[in-house]
This record gives C-alpha cells, sequence and structure tokens, in this order.
C-alpha cells in the first residue's frame, strides 16, 4: 500500500504543478484514482504497477494504457479502449473538472469562453476534451491554460494537425504575440480571429487570447525585466506585459524602450534576443522532429 500510496502522491503533485494547488483539485483526483482503479479493477493487479497505471491515465492519457495490455483483463482492456468507453469519458471528466476548478475560478474571461463556446458550439468542447483524455498533457505544453485556448479557438485543428500545424501557431503566438495570429486564418473562424485582435475604446485588448497570452509571457518577462534594472515605474511592468502578450518578444519589448534608461533597455533587449534564438532552436528540433 505505501508503494501507491507514493506513486499516487507524485500524481497529486504533477497535478498541481500542471493546474494549481487546490484542495478542490486534490479531491478530484483522489476521486477520480478510486473510479480508475474501480473500473479496470486494479485491485487485482501489484499495487507499485496499479498505481503507475493511474498515474499514466492522468498524466498521458489512454494510450497509456496500450502499454499495459497484457496486465489487464482482456475483457476489460478491449471494452475501454473502444470509442466512447467509460473510460474515456471518466478521463474528460476529470479534465473538465480540473479547467473548472483552476482556470474558471482564477479567470472570469475563461469561465466566459467556456460558457460562450458551450452554447454555440459545444462539440468544440467535446473534441478538446476527448483529446486531453486519450493523450493526456501532450499537447499541453508550458502553459496549459493557453494551450487550451489555442485548441477551443482554433476549432478547425484536428489530431492530425498538432505536432504540425498547431506547433506553428504555438511557436508564432509565443514568440511574436497575439498578432501572429493572421498567419492561419485557415483554422480559426474570421469573426472569432477578429474578436481577438478587437479592442475597446480606451484602445485596450481583452480578447481570451490575449489575456491567455498575457499570463505565458508574465513570469519570464517580469524576470527579464527585473534582471535588467528597469523600474516598474506607473506599472511598466504590466504595460510591457500588454505590449508583449500582442506584439510578441522583440516587437514589444521596444515599445516602452523611451519608459526606461538607454542602459536598461539594452540590456533587456539582449535578454529578449537571446531568448528569441533558444526558442527559434527549439522551434527548429521539435519541427525536425515532426
Amino acid at each position: 500500500m505505501a508503494q501507491r500510496a507514493d506513486i499516487l502522491d507524485e500524481t497529486r503533485s504533477e497535478a498541481s504543478e500542471t493546474y494549481g494547488t487546490y484542495s478542490s483539485t486534490i479531491h478530484g483526483i483522489n476521486e477520480t484514482v478510486q473510479q480508475l482503479t474501480k473500473l479496470l479493477e486494479l485491485d487485482e493487479n501489484d499495487e507499485k504497477q496499479s498505481a503507475e497505471i493511474v498515474k499514466n491515465l492522468l498524466k498521458n492519457g489512454r494510450v497509456s494504457l496500450i502499454s499495459y495490455k497484457d496486465d489487464l483483463i482482456l475483457e476489460i482492456y478491449d471494452e475501454q479502449m473502444k470509442n466512447g468507453s467509460e473510460l474515456l469519458q471518466l478521463l474528460k471528466n476529470h479534465h473538465r473538472e480540473l479547467w473548472e476548478t483552476q482556470y474558471g475560478t482564477k479567470f472570469s474571461w475563461f469561465r466566459s469562453l467556456i460558457e460562450e463556446i458551450e452554447k454555440e458550439a459545444g462539440d468544440v468542447i467535446n473534441c478538446v476534451l476527448t483529446r486531453t483524455a486519450e493523450y493526456g498533457n501532450k499537447y499541453m505544453k508550458s502553459c496549459p491554460l493557453l494551450s487550451i485556448v489555442i485548441q477551443l479557438l482554433f476549432e478547425s485543428l484536428s489530431d492530425n494537425d498538432m505536432s504540425t500545424a498547431f506547433d506553428n501557431i504555438w511557436n508564432s503566438l509565443t514568440n511574436d504575440g497575439l498578432q501572429s495570429i493572421t498567419q492561419y486564418a485557415e483554422y480559426i473562424i474570421e469573426e472569432i480571429m477578429n474578436k481577438q485582435l478587437a479592442k475597446t475604446v480606451n484602445e485596450k485588448l481583452g480578447g481570451p487570447l490575449f489575456m491567455a497570452l498575457r499570463e505565458y509571457y508574465r513570469n519570464e518577462l517580469f524576470r527579464i525585466l527585473k534582471e535588467s534594472g528597469v523600474v516598474n515605474r506607473n506599472s511598466l511592468y504590466d504595460l510591457a506585459l500588454d505590449c508583449v502578450a500582442e506584439c510578441g518578444w522583440i516587437n514589444g519589448s521596444k515599445m516602452i524602450e523611451r519608459k526606461t534608461t538607454k542602459r536598461n533597455f539594452d540590456t533587456l533587449m539582449d535578454f529578449v534576443n537571446k531568448m528569441k534564438r533558444s526558442n527559434d532552436l527549439s522551434s527548429s528540433t521539435t519541427m525536425s522532429k515532426n
């Protein structure tokens, strides 16, 4: 029992790192673990292996069960690998609950996005949840919130596009900001794209993709601003975050040039250019693997 508890503690820890630490998350994971154990009759297996199976299902999706085919009751395995199986639905419910307890609770804009899509095109949410249940965190990348929003808005992305078009969209948005969305018009409804780019009367962006990009850029941008010696005068960091989320690392950073000293700005741009080169190298490596 101790081995199983240790592995499931790791599972809860990993979920906390991905979605945040909330008591509702931990409770939900505990309940899902019990349901998976019962559904797959894992109590009959070695307890360490049973815990590993559950951990992999939550982290890597239903496809991870293929590795354990010889260790499961064949009748159960065949039934749960079918389309629309109870296992797939259980995993979908698990991820939907994580969306709601972590992002829906923290970000009103995310909650509104889910409600709007559910009302107008519920199949889109079902598609993203099914993909996540099937493949787990495979497409969550370094920011699950941004990944989910991209998948919801670019509704023409199929599973076959996730290692090509999705990667390209991700790399563009996380390097060149919201404005790069126009390069991928074939994957998003024009009206939805225009809403993401629309500004309020105060010339402010506020669409869900912009808001998700702010969360993606926030920590790293604030870190390099601080290390560059840029003073957060008159909420300059928030202004910089808006600029970078809209126009990307290089062009966005240039927009605050006159808000700080030349020395600090030059240091900032050195950081940004190094980061851009690193991101470009990472993107090239990913594309070569695909």
